[in-house]
C-alpha cells in the first residue's frame, strides 16, 4: 500500500510545495477590499489586467508607478473549501499530554465519521501569492491616449483531496468496501507576464456614433502580454481504486492515472528516472527559464454616462501557454488481482503491483484563466449634490470565468464594493462577493494617500476575522503606488 500513498502524495505535495513560490489571481489591496469590484473602480496602474480602458480615465496624475518599494504589491490568501481553522486544530492541532508535551489526538469512531463526512461536498485546498514587481503607467492626454507597462507574478495552487484516501486512512482496508480516488484534482502554475497597455477616448475618434446625448465620455483598452510559464503541474486523466473482495479476500486494484509536471530547468529538479549521467544544476535567480510560454491580451470599455454613473466591461486572459521544456508525466495504468495474501503483508503485495514511472513527455498546451468582468458605478456624493459627508462610490459587478484553470472557475460571482472618502488622505472600503469558487467573502481595507505616495492595506477575508476559528479561509493584501 505504500506505493499507493506515496503517489497520491506525491501529488498533493507537489501542490502544496508550490505555495512558495506562488500566487493567485491579479488583485491589489484596494480591489480586494472591495469585494473584487474592480471593472469600473480601477485606475492607473490598478486597472492593468482588470480593465485597461481606465487607463485613460481623467486623472489628477501623469505618472503612477508601483515597485516593490516602500511595500510591494502582495496579496496572499489560503484556506480550504470544506474544513475550518477549528476543525484543523482538532483533529490535526495535537492535545497535551500527561508529561506536558503536545502528543496526537485519539480519535473516537464518532470523531473518524465527522472527519470523513467534512468530504462529503467537495474538499479543495488553495493557496496563493500575488506580486507585482513593476508597473508604470503614464496618461498623455486625450488626444494621444495613455500607455502602461507591468512585469508581475501569479501563481495558483489547488488540490481536491479524494474522500476515499481519508476514509482509508481512518478506517482501514474494510473488506467489501471499495476506495476510489477518482476525485483528486490537483492543479498549480507559476506564471510571469510582461504586459503592455494602450488605452484612449474614442468619443471624437468615431463621431458616427452619436453617443454624446447618452455617454459624456467612452474609453477602450488593451493590453499585449507575453507570458512565461515556470512551473505547472496538472492532472490529466485519473482512475484509480481498490477493493477487499468479500468472497475470496482478494484485492482487485485498477489504475490509470496520468499526472503532468513543467518545472523551469533552473529550479534543480531531480527526477527519479534521470539517467546517472545527466547532470542537474539548481540556478535560483531573478529571472529563471521558463518551462513555456505564451501570449495574451485582455480588452476593456469604459464610460462615464454622467457624474453619478458609469460602466465598464472587460475581457481579460485571451490566450495560451505552450509548455515544451523537458516536460515530465508520471503514469499508473493496469488493473491487478493480488491474490494469496494475508493482511500484514497486503501492503507489500499491492506496492509491488502498483508500478508508477516517470518519463519525459510530449508539449501540451494550457489556456490562460479568461473571464468576463461587467461592472456598474454610482457616486453617491454627485447623486445627494454635496449634502453627503466626503465621497463615496458604490459598484456592482458580474464576473464570469471561462475554464477552470488555476485562480479561475466557470461558476459566475456577483460583488458590491463601496469606497468612502471621509477626508482625501483615508479612503474607507468594503465590499462583499457571492458565487464564484468560495460562494462567500466579505472585504475590507483602507488607504493612506499623502498625495504623491498611496498604502493600501486590505483583506477578501474580514469575516476570517470576526469568525475566527469558524472559518476555513485567510487572506491580506498591501501595496503602494507613486504618483506624480
Amino acid at each position: 500500500m505504500k506505493k499507493l500513498v506515496i503517489l497520491v502524495f506525491l501529488i498533493l505535495a507537489a501542490e502544496i510545495s508550490a505555495q512558495g513560490v506562488g500566487s493567485i489571481g491579479v488583485s491589489d489591496a484596494r480591489s480586494n477590499s472591495l469585494g473584487n469590484s474592480y471593472t469600473v473602480t480601477s485606475r492607473g496602474v490598478y486597472a492593468i489586467h482588470k480593465n485597461p480602458a481606465n487607463l485613460a480615465l481623467p486623472s489628477d496624475e501623469t505618472i503612477q508607478l508601483a515597485t516593490v518599494f516602500p511595500l510591494p504589491n502582495l496579496n496572499f490568501a489560503a484556506g480550504t473549501d470544506f474544513m475550518t481553522l477549528e476543525d484543523i486544530n482538532y483533529y490535526f492541532g495535537g492535545v497535551t499530554g500527561p508529561n506536558g508535551q503536545t502528543v496526537g489526538r485519539l480519535l473516537t469512531d464518532a470523531d473518524k465519521r465527522n472527519l470523513v463526512s467534512l468530504f462529503d461536498d467537495g474538499s479543495r485546498m488553495r493557496g496563493s501569492v500575488n506580486l507585482n514587481l513593476f508597473s508604470l503607467s503614464v496618461n498623455a492626454g486625450e488626444d494621444i491616449g495613455s500607455f502602461a507597462f507591468s512585469i508581475g507574478d501569479r501563481i495558483s495552487v489547488s488540490a481536491d483531496i479524494p474522500k476515499g484516501l481519508v476514509e482509508f486512512a481512518m478506517f482501514g482496508n474494510e473488506t467489501g468496501v471499495e476506495y476510489q480516488f477518482n476525485d483528486l484534482n490537483a492543479r498549480s502554475w507559476y506564471l510571469r507576464d510582461y504586459s503592455l497597455s494602450y488605452a484612449r477616448q474614442i468619443n471624437d475618434l468615431i463621431p458616427a456614433l452619436d453617443i454624446g446625448d447618452y455617454i459624456e465620455s467612452l474609453t477602450v483598452g488593451v493590453t499585449l502580454k507575453m507570458v512565461q510559464g515556470l512551473a505547472y503541474t496538472n492532472m490529466d486523466r485519473i482512475d484509480l481504486s481498490f477493493e477487499t473482495r468479500e468472497s475470496d479476500n482478494a484485492v482487485l486494484l485498477n489504475a490509470d492515472m496520468v499526472y503532468n509536471i513543467a518545472m523551469s530547468e533552473d529550479f534543480g529538479i531531480e527526477w527519479d528516472f534521470l539517467d546517472d549521467n545527466e547532470v542537474v544544476e539548481q540556478n535560483i535567480g531573478p529571472f529563471p527559464t521558463p518551462a513555456g510560454s505564451g501570449f495574451g491580451f485582455d480588452l476593456g470599455i469604459s464610460g462615464q454616462i454622467n457624474d453619478v454613473w458609469s460602466f465598464g466591461f472587460a475581457l481579460t486572459d485571451i490566450g495560451s501557454i505552450t509548455w515544451d521544456q523537458k516536460v515530465v508525466a508520471y503514469t499508473a495504468s493496469g488493473s491487478y488481482l493480488v491474490d494469496d495474501v494475508a493482511q500484514d503483508n497486503l501492503g507489500d503485495s499491492i506496492e509491488n503491483a502498483l508500478e508508477y514511472e516517470g518519463n519525459y513527455t510530449d508539449a501540451f498546451t494550457s489556456s490562460l484563466p479568461s473571464s468576463m468582468g461587467l461592472g456598474v458605478g454610482f457616486r453617491l456624493d454627485r447623486f445627494l449634490d454635496g449634502s453627503f459627508p466626503g465621497e463615496m462610490t458604490i459598484a456592482a459587478e458580474y464576473h464570469q470565468g471561462f475554464n477552470d484553470m488555476p485562480s479561475n472557475t466557470t461558476k459566475p460571482r456577483f460583488s458590491l464594493g463601496m469606497e468612502w472618502l471621509p477626508t482625501s488622505w483615508l479612503p474607507i472600503r468594503t465590499g462583499f462577493s457571492f458565487g464564484g469558487r468560495e460562494n462567500f467573502r466579505w472585504g475590507g481595507g483602507f488607504g493612506l494617500d499623502a498625495g504623491f505616495l498611496e498604502f493600501n492595506f486590505g483583506t477578501s477575508y474580514l469575516h476570517s476575522i470576526v469568525g475566527g476559528n469558524s472559518v476555513g479561509r485567510v487572506g491580506f493584501s498591501m501595496g503602494t503606488r507613486w504618483k506624480f
